[in-house]
């Protein structure tokens, strides 16, 4: 079964196409017929995402569902369609909550959809908050994406009850009409970027990332001072993608202590700084894992 994150991608990816991100908003509602039908699917598909993304959420920060019921949204989602259906609708327009606030129907409708989005979203900051402490990556994140979510839907809500009374030219209305989309789309970003941290740190950690870097920065100090830089870029390469990097760390190291002891070689400031620093980063209890007992050398045997 897909997971909630995946679903809610899909679907978002989806929706970009209804908003002419590939294909022109136009030519897509005309193959509805040209009613802005295109606007009603868009904002269903997005509130399928939403609740997804809140089951991911839930996911992420190990905390069990408890609204997973399907059925609120369906309602929800049932409703808007009535209304929608229900009201005049001229030609596609790009601008159709603007032109068309004014009918009682797609008033209704539309007020539905932003409420049913608020409320996902203040569960969103709910979860993040009523959770066990998490790192700032996980915890933050969600609660500032729900956040700016919430905002987005509280400055539309205003928005469409001032429009049918002022009117879309009004000083309020136009004030208010461009904030909806940045806050919207930064909440959305953020929630996104707290999915995307456990896996991702999840990866750097078996990949030994940070292991490798200082690999590759101690092969790159190393290479004879005779050779060119493309020696040294490509020994620091070679240290990037080492098999096994703990290995190769705990040589260099044991190499350079060896040429300061035998006063045979003598070593530039940066090989000195390097072994300084391995010694500080890798003691040899830390080490022990992949440095066989009998090569030690802090340790006697019979």
């Amino acid at each position: 079964m897909p997971s909630p994150a995946l679903v809610s991608a899909l679907l978002g990816f989806v929706a970009l196409f209804t908003v002419g991100f590939a294909i022109p908003e136009s030519v897509v509602d005309s193959w509805l017929g040209g009613t802005n039908l295109l606007h009603l699917i868009r904002n269903l598909l997005f509130l399928v995402s939403m609740w997804f993304l809140r089951r991911a959420i839930c996911l992420v920060l190990s905390r069990p569902s408890t609204r997973r019921n399907p059925i609120p949204l369906l309602v929800q989602m049932l409703v808007m369609a009535v209304f929608f259906a229900a009201s005049p609708r001229g030609p596609t327009t790009g601008l159709f909550i603007p032109e068309y606030v004014h009918e009682p129907g797609i008033w209704a409708y539309a007020n539905v959809y932003m409420a049913g989005v608020l409320w996902l979203a203040v569960d969103i900051i709910r979860l993040a908050r009523t959770s066990a402490p998490r790192p700032l990556g996980w915890f933050w994140w969600f609660s500032a994406g729900g956040i700016l979510i919430s905002m987005a839907s509280l400055v539309e809500l205003v928005y469409m009850s001032v429009v049918p009374r002022f009117g879309r030219e009004s000083a309020v209305a136009q004030s208010l009409y461009p904030l909806f989309s940045p806050l919207l789309y930064s909440g959305i970003a953020a929630i996104v970027v707290g999915l995307c941290i456990p896996p991702v740190t999840t990866l750097v950690r078996r990949a030994e990332l940070p292991l490798r870097l200082v690999n590759a920065r101690a092969k790159a100090i190393c290479t004879p001072r005779t050779s060119c830089r493309r020696s040294a870029a490509t020994a620091f390469v070679s240290g990037l993608l080492a098999a096994d990097p703990r290995g190769e760390v705990y040589d260099t190291m044991i190499q350079l202590r060896d040429g300061t002891m035998a006063s045979v070689v003598s070593l530039t400031a940066a090989q000195l700084a390097l072994l300084v620093d391995l010694e500080q980063r890798f003691p040899y209890d830390q080490m022990a894992i992949a440095i066989p007992k009998e090569v030690r050398p802090d340790e006697a045997h019979p």
